[in-house]
């Protein structure tokens, strides 16, 4: 049997604190009575039930938390996983950093842009180097379990495929880590780069996990967002919450920049089924700068790319690349085994790849390393000011007191997300869209005036917010009356 927690307050510290990203592994760890669930704000989140005794809580809890201080690091973790490998402060240890997409088949097309990742769980299986793929997918919402997505296991080729495209909604590991345990096989598990850190922790206090799964692949993360994300973007495009079946993030659109993706959502309109399209650029909040919706331990991570896994993957966000509507990809690999399949795609053409070096990689995702980096390290800052408790990261605490507009905007995007929660809360209680918008408008609005153009184009920026925030609810409600009078 594990032995008990030397001191319950450590862990207690990140669920307390809101630093539980809602991975999931601290509730698959054996004989832990951990459980995870939906908070008030449409986050998972690690619970304790309050009759749990410390002693029976497993010790190895705080050594696979990703936000613990009993916790290794992205770069210990790494050092050990790739002694071949370069080491960049961007990407981690490395082997070879590429940009392109897949060539063969429909894996781009499926794909949230170059189609990459999966086309690598494929060539696993079809290699016959794994048995399984834990991925996520869609499932079915019913009353006692709201869930639009988890994660699932495929065993086919065909079910890998069905399972593409980025989701940007919660879900947690513990059901599926059980399977894991449970079930003889080899296994690839996908996934954002602290739930992989999460998983890499695990395998250090249970040989199993590394036994069976075989290969790591990350997801590039700016943030992880709560499920009143997709209930926003249906509820703009006529969907009440309660009402959705099913929602895709990332549709591409032909002859637009890959940037310029759609939101689609399946759902009912009273009573009636309907599938609703809207390019995200036309409804409101979708900045990935503004941060609504975002976990608060997103902004205590400092590992963009997944630095613990054998192959990460990501959108190519580069001139040159962004301009084609199909996506690309940027890749990291680290794992020798990935490097060769990797290299005979290249050769066989089945894949369209160029090398790059590691800044290539960075530069695609300068801003999520600025926010990370910089902006962690202000974060830190005003934490131990406030002598609040906070995750150990690879960032130094600053306070940038030399440049006002830098803490401003990260002062902005905190009290941003914080407030999302809070009024979404009270949107959906009162079934009031113009809740959310009129009470995230003012912060929003200082926000978007340190990015906006100058001039009479500022001008007209943000005139067309202000008239957006005006008109969103009142879409909703004509959208009602003109169900109404037919």
């Amino acid at each position: 049997m594990n032995k008990p927690i030397l001191d319950l307050k450590s862990i207690r510290n990140v669920i307390d604190g809101g630093y539980c990203i809602g991975c999931g592994v601290c509730a698959a760890v054996d004989q832990s009575p951990i459980r995870m669930r939906f908070d008030q704000f449409g986050a998972l989140q690690a619970f304790i039930p309050a009759t749990i005794l410390d002693s029976q809580i497993p010790e190895a809890i705080l050594s696979v938390c990703p936000f613990s201080e009993g916790a290794a690091n992205e770069d210990e973790i790494g050092r050990a996983l790739y002694p071949e490998g370069k080491q960049d402060s961007h990407v981690g240890f490395h082997l070879e950093c590429y940009l392109g997409h897949v060539a063969e088949g429909d894996f781009r097309a499926r794909g949230s842009s170059g189609g990459i990742g999966s086309w690598v769980l494929s060539e696993l299986f079809r290699l016959g180097l794994i048995d399984k793929a834990i991925h996520v997918g869609e499932r079915q919402p019913t009353q006692g379990d709201p869930r639009l997505f988890a994660f699932a296991v495929s065993n086919s080729m065909e079910e890998i495929r069905a399972k593409s495209k980025s989701r940007y909604y919660p879900i947690e590991m513990s059901e599926v880590l059980r399977f894991v345990r449970e079930t003889p096989g080899r296994y690839a598990i996908v996934g954002v780069p602290c739930f992989i850190k999460a998983i890499r922790l695990l395998a250090r206090q249970e040989a199993i996990f590394a036994e069976r799964i075989q290969f790591h692949i990350s997801i590039f993360c700016g943030h992880l967002k709560t499920a009143g994300f997709s209930e926003f973007l249906a509820w703009q495009s006529g969907v009440l919450p309660d009402e959705i079946r099913t929602v895709d993030f990332r549709k591409k659109v032909p002859n637009q920049p890959a940037h310029s993706y759609a939101f689609e959502v399946e759902g009912k309109i009273k009573g009636r089924s309907v599938k609703k399209c809207n390019s995200m650029r036309d409804l409101y909040g979708t900045d990935w700068g503004l941060g609504l919706f975002k976990y608060k331990a997103c902004d205590f991570c400092d590992d963009v790319v997944g630095e613990t896994a054998d192959i990460s993957v990501g959108d190519a966000w580069l001139p040159g690349f962004v301009g084609d509507w199909r996506g690309s990809n940027a890749i990291v690999v680290r794992d020798p085994r990935l490097r060769v399949i990797v290299a005979e795609g290249i050769a066989s053409k089945r894949i369209e790849l160029q090398a790059v070096e590691a800044a290539q990689i960075a530069k695609s995702q300068e801003g999520g390393f600025r926010h990370r980096r910089d902006g962690l390290s202000y974060r830190l800052f005003l934490s131990d000011k406030a002598h609040q408790w906070r995750p150990s990261k690879r960032v130094m605490p600053k306070a940038w007191r030399d440049d006002s507009r830098f803490r401003e905007i990260h002062d902005l995007r905190m009290a941003l997300a914080k407030v999302s929660h809070q009024y979404w809360k009270v949107a959906k209680d009162t079934k009031k869209l113009s809740v959310f918008t009129a009470g995230i408008s003012r912060l929003k609005r200082r926000y978007e005036r340190y990015y906006a153009p100058t001039g009479w184009k500022r001008a007209f920026v943000f005139g067309i917010n202000a008239i957006m925030e005006v008109l969103l609810p009142w879409k909703a409600r004509l959208r009602r009356m003109s169900k109404n009078s037919k």
